[in-house]
């Protein structure tokens, strides 16, 4: 009889943990259909892309040569974040001599599929871990799909930058923090290669490395509310500890390395940052951090509104999820507190990318607050608008290539860094707004406006330029613009619906079934 129960127990965690895992790739493959029917399907315009590409054809190109005998000299210029995004981007390059397209486009096409494959991912363990979470399907979807398609990540799947990052800093948190899997050689090494390549993808990874530092104790010292046996077990688990340890520093060698031969080329970065960009007051730094957060222009409350009521919520989340509270707090301060050291604490692209790398973390605090929380009316209108709100904003940052703002600014000869952080005229989501009226409805119109003088215009002021914003309101996804190719925008209104289609059978089916 006991036998019997117990064969019956594990055939059933067999089938709830393939249940999981269909629910689990069916909702990637929707995510990522959905993605890609909106994707420009070119990526080389985008920040530093461009960079990246040109390295990973050096790469392609040498691997053929090597593979077919004709090796010579391999000289590859390393880009500004250095070699370990190549080993994300190398890969989808080396199918170009295999397919029958031949374009000069085709290595742009195939590298815009990275970060929407890359966010499509984030989406899917964000459901994952909330699931685990909540312990309810319904309310998992309901956060991933806010979370994929109401905060930045959603304009991200195409301007990329930021997603390999963030990918592995929420696996290696997944890895770290999910304690239904037993801390076994194996997940020690994935976790190490997952905190190694977030801690060296891009420059920034330094200031991670305290929120990958506590993964690490949190993996081996599960029961964390046990000081004494701290010591004890770090005795036992040294060896896994060690390894870990030197896996985070041997990539983070390579990325500094590798950045280091760039900037032998352009100049010192941190000579720059410290010679024109530092701040010089611990005022300027107060005002920095909450402009990262609260800012209309560049503000995390404007651009992921989920992950902002998910860190108001993380008072209740400390009493659910300590670790995951701990680690999100850690990444947000990291890339928000460093930032905050700069004049310029954000750039021109698509609001605050740098705290790209904590809208997961922030929106998994909500989602463990959920998991007890009693909402009153107010508080769960709240929380709508803020999906309602993210999803506007976010596909108004989807619809229009984010340069289009700082083409028009150059054009108007106002395109100061001061501009696109402080002034009103030039808030993102405003501007692409003004553009899909100039685009749909034939709306023109002279931007930016201009600027009014207390009390009275000097005579010598400058003449203030302004542009027809009907010349940038080209939109940015091929399934809306079939200008750049007509049988690509007819492939992408199939891939729509198939995304969609699938999508919402899983939200019905899960729905009308039971929570377990």
């Amino acid at each position: 009889m006991l036998l019997s129960d117990l064969s019956s127990q594990l055939k059933l965690s067999h089938a709830i943990g393939f249940a999981r895992s269909r629910i689990a790739w069916f909702w990637f493959l929707a995510v990522f259909l959905v993605y890609l029917s909106f994707s420009p399907l070119a990526i080389s315009g985008m920040g530093y892309m461009g960079e990246n590409i040109w390295t990973a054809q050096q790469i392609t190109t040498n691997l053929w040569q090597w593979l077919h005998g004709n090796a010579g000299q391999l000289a590859v210029t390393w880009p500004r974040h250095g070699a370990v995004e190549m080993l994300f981007e190398v890969p989808l390059l080396l199918f170009q001599p295999l397919l029958p397209i031949k374009s000069s486009y085709l290595a742009d096409r195939l590298l815009s599929l990275q970060p929407i494959v890359m966010t499509a991912v984030i989406s899917t363990i964000i459901l994952k871990w909330s699931r685990q979470l909540t312990g309810g399907w319904k309310l998992a979807i309901a956060i991933t799909l806010s979370a994929s398609f109401a905060t930045m990540l959603w304009p991200y799947a195409y301007i990329g930058l930021e997603t390999t990052q963030s990918l592995f800093l929420l696996l290696a948190g997944f890895l770290a923090l999910n304690y239904e899997q037993p801390a076994t050689w194996p997940r020690t090494i994935a976790l190490g290669l997952a905190a190694g390549v977030a801690a060296s993808a891009k420059s920034n990874g330094l200031f991670l490395l305290p929120a990958l530092g506590f993964l690490v104790c949190a993996y081996l010292w599960r029961d964390w509310r046990n000081y004494r046996a701290l010591f004890g077990v770090f005795r036992q688990e040294w060896a896994k500890a060690l390894c870990l340890v030197l896996m985070i520093l041997a990539f983070y060698w390579i990325g500094s390395y590798s950045r280091a031969l760039y900037w032998q080329r352009h100049g010192s970065l941190m000579d720059f940052v410290y010679r024109n960009v530092l701040i010089e007051s611990p005022l300027a730094f107060a005002l920095n951090l909450w402009g990262q957060l609260f800012s209309r222009n560049k503000g995390l409350v404007f651009f992921a509104p989920v992950a902002v009521i998910g860190l108001l919520f993380s008072r209740i989340s400390f009493r659910i999820a300590p670790q995951l509270t701990v680690f999100a707090w850690l990444v947000l301060a990291g890339s928000a507190g460093s930032l905050s050291l700069l004049v310029p604490w954000e750039d021109e692209v698509w609001g605050p990318r740098y705290l790209h790398t904590a809208v997961a973390p922030l929106i998994l605090c909500l989602a463990a607050a959920l998991r007890v929380a009693r909402l009153n009316l107010p508080e769960k209108a709240t929380l709508v608008a803020a999906m309602t709100i993210g999803l506007a904003i976010s596909s108004l940052g989807s619809l229009f290539y984010y340069g289009q703002l700082h083409r028009a600014a150059s054009d108007a000869g106002q395109a100061t860094l001061e501009n696109f952080l402080n002034d009103p005229r030039f808030n993102h989501p405003h501007f692409n707004f003004k553009l899909l009226q100039s685009r749909f409805f034939s709306h023109a119109e002279q931007w930016p406006k201009p600027a009014r003088w207390w009390f009275e215009k000097p005579p010598d002021a400058p003449a203030a330029r302004a542009v027809n914003l009907r010349d940038y309101a080209e939109p940015q996804p091929i399934i809306l613009n079939p200008a750049k190719g007509h049988r690509l925008a007819s492939f992408m209104k199939i891939v729509l619906l198939m995304g969609t289609t699938l999508l919402v059978g899983m939200c019905i089916v899960v729905w009308k079934q039971r929570d377990g």
